[in-house]
């Protein structure tokens, strides 16, 4: 199979500068570019060939602008609704990663703590301790006095 490299930008009438500079950058813009695509190459090209393309700003124009940090709240709102995505069900997807709390900061540096997992609590001696001395304070305690409790 034989490959044959052109460059299309040179082939006549495939575009033409209007400008006498012989730069056709100075007018190429993504309008043009696409109008150019659509009826100039993707009609007269063989099936099977391969397009290289840079990234040239009138390549690459996005179909859909995605807000930035810099875009306005009721852009950025708006954004997301048409798309379906609820800001806090986001936040809530990610929340576990970023959650933190101070003391375990605090005790990094002497590597001293170990937490117990969420729902855990027979890893916990206190509440062992706890749920025994509810227990016994249940079973003494028939008049529901506080006086009562005291042993």
């Amino acid at each position: 199979m034989q490959e044959v490299l052109v460059d299309l930008w040179k082939v006549p009438n495939w575009f033409t500068s209007q400008k006498r500079s012989g730069d056709y950058y100075d007018e190429m813009d993504s309008q043009r570019f696409e109008d150019w695509l659509k009826v100039k190459l993707l009609p007269n090209i063989n099936e099977g060939s391969v397009v290289l393309m840079d990234n040239a700003t009138y390549h690459s124009r996005k179909k859909e602008k995605i807000p930035t940090p810099s875009s306005h709240k009721m852009e950025i709102k708006t954004w997301l609704k048409s798309k379906e995505i609820e800001l806090l069900g986001l936040i809530n997807s990610v929340r576990d990663k970023y959650t933190s709390y101070e003391v375990d900061e605090m005790a990094k540096e002497k590597d001293i703590l170990c937490r117990i997992p969420p729902y855990h609590c027979e890893l916990n001696a206190i509440e062992l301790v706890w749920s025994q001395l509810k227990r016994d304070i249940a079973s003494h305690n028939v008049s529901f006095r506080p006086k009562m409790c005291r042993h």
